[in-house]
């Protein structure tokens, strides 16, 4: 059996709580549970319609188009008030909101897990669908990240993976993921 060379860190929500990022950008004239309700809603939308575009055979589109687009969907077909939430969400708040998704924080046991690993001899990347923005925000050091925006193809789409690993020079089994989608 190969030795594992590589930890591939998912990272919204594995490693950064975009959950809470999110719901703070939001403006607080959204009742808490609107917003809390609200954003993982939103989050599911954006991978919905990326699947969507994938399946269309379309090219994916800068992660800031699919996260404009991806809104008014999720509000619209949520159990939403859309006039309040139309109101609150004004071009400059959702100019924040978009924004929002480039600056997460980290989990608190992160950063030392990830130390950890590589004390150990591991290396440890970032395979993602954010962008590289999100590193620099997180303050989590890692040897790299592979975002979709980078691999040319979103997750889950089999061709991001087969990238990764083709530019890892790795295979499969000398690779574990780590993500937990909350």
């Amino acid at each position: 059996m190969p030795k594992i060379q590589a930890v591939l860190f998912d990272f919204m929500g594995t490693c950064l709580d975009w959950h809470a990022t999110i719901v703070d950008a939001m403006p607080q004239s959204i009742p808490h549970e609107t917003r809390s309700q609200l954003a993982p809603d939103w989050r599911h939308t954006y991978f919905k319609y990326n699947e969507e575009r994938r399946e269309k055979g379309l090219p994916p589109e800068d992660i800031d188009t699919s996260h404009r687009n991806t809104l008014p969907l999720a509000i619209n077909n949520g159990n939403f008030d859309a006039i309040q939430l139309n109101e609150a969400l004004t071009p400059s708040a959702i100019d924040r909101l978009i924004q929002a998704w480039h600056e997460q924080k980290a989990w608190p046991d992160t950063k030392p897990a990830i130390e950890a690993l590589k004390q150990k001899g591991y290396e440890v990347f970032v395979h993602a669908n954010g962008t590289t923005h999100l590193c620099r925000s997180s303050n989590l050091q890692f040897h790299n990240l592979f975002s979709s925006q980078l691999l040319g193809y979103i997750k889950p789409d089999p061709k991001n993976y087969y990238r990764l690993l083709q530019l890892l020079k790795l295979e499969p089994e000398e690779c574990v993921g780590c993500c937990a989608w909350i």
